[in-house]
């Protein structure tokens, strides 16, 4: 981000008006945990990727909820992408409550 502090003042004037603002594909690409912290936006969409392995990996589901705990710990909404089918839909059963999406 080349701006951080022209997104925040953005932010902020959309919510002032009413406009949720949501971070889409979280955990890939440039993304950082810092924006938890430093952007003011209301819900954050978790990359599908992680939702990949969910069914069958311990491992994985422990990864995704301290991703989660540490989004939900800053007063923001998760939604973790590509949940397709029952065995990936882990994430609606931890604290919180999560939503899951299909394709993303």
């Amino acid at each position: 981000m080349e701006s951080p502090e022209t997104a925040v003042e953005i932010i902020n004037r959309l919510q002032a008006d009413g406009i949720e603002v949501w971070i889409d594909d979280f955990g890939v690409g440039n993304s950082s945990p810092a924006y938890l912290k430093n952007l003011p936006v209301h819900t954050l969409k978790i990359d599908r990727h992680f939702a990949t392995d969910l069914a069958d990996s311990e491992e994985d589901r422990r990864f995704l909820a301290g991703i989660i705990a540490g989004i939900q710990a800053r007063g923001k909404s998760v939604i973790v992408e590509g949940v397709v089918d029952e065995r990936q839909a882990w994430p609606r059963r931890i604290p919180g409550r999560p939503s899951a999406g299909g394709r993303g």
